[in-house]
């Protein structure tokens, strides 16, 4: 149903000395990096993600970074963790090219085509909202949900402008018709998301949730954690 896919370069891959599942997560340490190049994302998220346990999730990192495929730098807040920061080794895997597995000096520049074509569908998605020039544009479905939408956020968070409103109109919008998500469901989705733990802290707009960052959106994310049972969110 989605392209939630996560980019794992083949030096991770043909890793003998790693297990399966610290690979599977390195690929989603790479999905959930951010622009300011680094993973927030804690061992309690992982563990709900991969239905395991935070423990285990700790293993699978040591072996990562004791491969040296993985940095994990903690901030402190006086003496206690106030955060974690996961970063790659590997600057390649965020678009550059990257060695064959078999150690040639060729240059395999998958990650290059993946960026392009979810630049394209990003591009298509933005020009998909520019075409809604104002509120009216919308369908009477996509603009009665949208007070039911703002409700999950607090007051400051909530669109105020006219161009505020369209950007979180066409997230509801595009929801609806590209991936077949009903404002009825998306909200359930997203409601869910805003009582999380981490995303209550880390989730506060509609607007650019479709947007793609390594081949994988904020909705994707939240689809594959929350929207179990899609079709049953009515």
């Amino acid at each position: 149903m989605n392209n939630y896919y996560a980019i794992i370069p083949s030096q991770v891959r043909y890793d003998d000395k790693l297990t399966p599942n610290a690979k599977l997560l390195y690929g989603e340490i790479v999905a959930l990096t951010n622009d300011k190049g680094y993973c927030w994302a804690n061992n309690k998220y992982f563990a709900e993600l991969y239905k395991t346990d935070p423990r285990t999730i700790r293993r699978w990192l040591e072996q990562l970074k004791a491969l040296n495929h993985i940095k994990i730098q903690y901030i402190l807040n006086g003496q206690n963790v106030d955060s974690r920061r996961i970063r790659t080794v590997d600057n390649n895997v965020l678009g550059g090219g990257q060695k064959s597995p078999r150690g040639e000096g060729k240059n395999v520049r998958y990650n290059s085509i993946y960026n392009t074509n979810n630049n394209t569908k990003n591009n298509t998605s933005t020009k998909s909202v520019e075409t809604k020039k104002s509120t009216s544009d919308f369908s009477g479905l996509v603009l009665k949900s949208l007070d039911a939408f703002c409700e999950l956020f607090p007051e400051r968070n909530r669109p105020k402008t006219e161009p505020q409103k369209i950007k979180w109109l066409s997230v509801i919008d595009l929801a609806n018709k590209k991936d077949k998500i009903n404002p009825r469901q998306l909200y359930l989705i997203c409601k869910k998301a805003r009582e999380d733990e981490f995303w209550s802290e880390n989730f506060f707009s509609m607007a650019g949730i479709r947007n793609k960052k390594n081949g994988v959106s904020k909705l994707d994310r939240f689809i594959s954690k929350f929207g179990k049972d899609i079709d049953q969110l009515k």
